[in-house]
């Protein structure tokens, strides 16, 4: 992530989001983003909050609004409805069950040699167990 430090980064207008903010986000993200999910794009949004997009079908983004930690994921259904899922992100547990989500709920996304994305659904009980043990500091292989 990279900051932007000064309002009117974005052609003179914009705002720039709290640093102590993208500072949490930054630390959850590298202590508890989960492994077998591919990385987000992380950009500052212009009301000064956070967008995370992936490059996967469906255009699966998360809008970060820093001041309420909350968080809210969209994704575009092709043949399936649309998935839009609210979250607050103000405790472990909240953090922990955005994180679940993301890698677990219809759409998750699977990273493939040529660096294509398709959905899966993972067996939820192992993505839970192995999310558990990397936030009490375990190691799980597969």
């Amino acid at each position: 992530m990279t900051q932007v430090k000064h309002d009117g980064w974005y052609e003179g207008a914009g705002l720039a989001p709290r640093s102590e903010a993208i500072t949490l986000i930054a630390e959850k993200f590298i202590a508890h983003y989960p492994e077998s999910a591919p990385l987000p794009s992380i950009v500052p949004t212009q009301d000064g909050n956070l967008l995370a997009e992936w490059d996967a079908l469906g255009d699966p983004s998360v809008d970060i609004h820093l001041s309420t930690l909350t968080a809210c994921f969209h994704a575009f259904g092709e043949d399936a409805p649309d998935v839009k899922q609210d979250f607050l992100l103000s405790s472990e547990t909240h953090w922990t069950d955005f994180f679940v989500f993301l890698v677990t709920t219809p759409p998750p996304m699977k990273q493939h040699s040529n660096n294509t994305f398709t959905y899966v659904i993972p067996e939820k009980a192992r993505i839970q167990t192995a999310l558990d043990s990397r936030l009490r500091g375990n190691d799980v292989g597969e």
